[in-house]
């Protein structure tokens, strides 16, 4: 995948705090803001418009992000890790859908998948919930994700979620989101992960841009007026 960042406008930076890429990826959290909850609470303050939450029933449980990662840890008992990107800071929403104001996460069709780097001690479901601008149509899709004791790269295709609340049928609408919801659901007790570069991708490799065409077509011609004037150095002169 391609993270290679550039500012956006500050219109987009006021929701998830975006970085966009020359071939399209948009980030949507590195995680590097500071924020915490633990225990059955959330916490509603992240400069990005990010909400953080933990759904606990019994036993103890924490969702820490800074420093570059968001961790999630959980002993015994029922707990799930919950984060929200709504573009409005100080009010976590897991299912607002006003947020952006109809951003094109996919911008103009670049993107078709969300995308993030994680490490678990054993399996994971993770899920996450897309709502389009004015809460019209919902739509989620959930991964079960091996333990990895290493990064490992996670991607959720755009082709992939379902519709499950609003208005049917359609496919999502990822140029008009009003939010996003990523969902944490250990399958097993003493649970610890850590994930990072939270972003929308393209999964397809990108066309050579112009510049590189030029460069490719200047070499062509420079190698052409190399071997010329060699074989004109290697013809004899004739009366």
């Amino acid at each position: 995948m391609y993270n290679h960042k550039l500012s956006i406008s500050a219109g987009f930076a006021a929701f998830f705090g975006l970085v966009a890429s020359s071939h399209g990826a948009l980030l949507i959290d590195d995680f590097s803001i500071e924020q915490s909850v633990f225990g059955n609470g959330t916490d509603e303050t992240a400069a990005n418009g990010r909400g953080l939450g933990v759904n606990l029933t019994s036993g103890v449980a924490g969702l820490i992000v800074g420093g570059g990662n968001a961790t999630f840890n959980r002993g015994s008992g029922g707990a799930y890790g919950i984060m929200n990107w709504d573009g409005i800071v100080g009010s976590r929403n897991t299912t607002t859908a006003f947020g952006p104001s109809g951003l094109d996460i996919s911008q103009g069709g670049l993107n078709d998948a969300f995308s993030f780097v994680y490490s678990s001690s054993t399996t994971m479901d993770v899920r996450i919930l897309a709502v389009e601008f004015n809460g019209i149509r919902y739509w989620d899709q959930t991964i079960s994700l091996p333990a990895s004791g290493g990064m490992t790269e996670a991607t959720f295709s755009f082709a992939d979620f379902s519709n499950i609340f609003g208005a049917p049928g359609g496919s999502p609408d990822f140029n008009n989101l009003g939010g996003l919801v990523l969902e944490i659901y250990p399958t097993s007790d003493n649970f610890s992960m850590a994930m990072d570069n939270f972003q929308a991708v393209s999964s397809i490799s990108p066309v050579p841009e112009l510049e590189d065409y030029g460069l490719i077509a200047g070499f062509g011609c420079f190698a052409v007026v190399v071997i010329r004037r060699k074989l004109q150095g290697n013809t004899p002169v004739t009366a």
